[in-house]
């Protein structure tokens, strides 16, 4: 299996088994998905984002980790072996539409972009939304170093990014509609270190802790006004 070599031999005949379990059950080839992973985390179930809460093999967000009943401290105290449940369960929603190893990653990175052309924007530095400006600011490299610049990114931005990553381990289609791609593996597979730190999903979760305080305080206030008898002291 593609990287297979990465990882520690006490734990991989294991891994490569579980892994092409998950591979079956997604309907995809075991390679795209180990490609993504290789992508996200070189691999490692450790991997922390210093920038945000992106944890584990394909960088699980805070709150994706929750809505799969998870924390993203949890998985990172995980082996590879059982981060693969959750891995799974992640992807589960996709099966059936990820039809090459760069649609794995479109469904780790940015599944709302899954399916469509990539000549699309995928957001941009003056998006207009904050979910786009924030995808932007924490993946502006793609722009920078795989684009062109323009502020925005588009899906073939992230494609030039994602086979960057993947120079020696597996090769670009080279026609369109996408091929299937060509693995190309190495004696010693690439093990530099990650060039910038994504944004995994690229889609900021809502701050929904920040808004809650807000709503509660506002509703205290007009409590407050509409009674200012409850600011009295009580008599004794």
């Amino acid at each position: 299996m593609l990287l297979e070599s990465q990882i520690p031999a006490a734990e991989r005949t294991a891994f490569v088994s579980k892994m092409k379990t998950v591979a079956t059950a997604l309907a995809i080839d075991p390679d795209w998905l180990m490609a993504t992973m290789w992508v996200e985390s070189r691999l490692k179930p450790t991997a922390k984002n210093p920038g945000s809460s992106a944890s584990g093999l394909i960088q699980f967000m805070a709150s994706t980790a929750l809505k799969l009943g998870t924390t993203t401290g949890a998985l990172r105290s995980m082996s590879r072996v059982q981060q693969l449940d959750y891995v799974l369960k992640y992807l589960k929603p996709y099966r059936g539409r990820m039809t090459s190893a760069f649609d794995v990653y479109i469904a780790v990175h940015y599944p709302a972009q899954l399916g469509k052309p990539l000549s699309e924007v995928w957001y941009s530095k003056t998006g207009s939304t904050a979910a786009s400006r924030q995808a932007y600011a924490g993946n502006s490299q793609i722009d920078t170093t795989y684009g062109n610049g323009d502020g925005t990114v588009s899906g073939l931005d992230v494609q030039a990014f994602y086979y960057a990553q993947l120079k020696g381990v597996l090769s670009a289609p080279t026609t369109q509609p996408a091929t299937p791609e060509t693995k190309v593996i190495p004696e010693a597979p690439l093990v530099g270190p990650i060039d910038f730190d994504p944004i995994p999903y690229g889609q900021p979760g809502v701050p929904w802790l920040p808004l809650s305080l807000l709503a509660a305080g506002l509703v205290i206030l007009v409590i407050l006004l509409k009674k200012p008898s409850l600011l009295l002291p009580i008599p004794a």
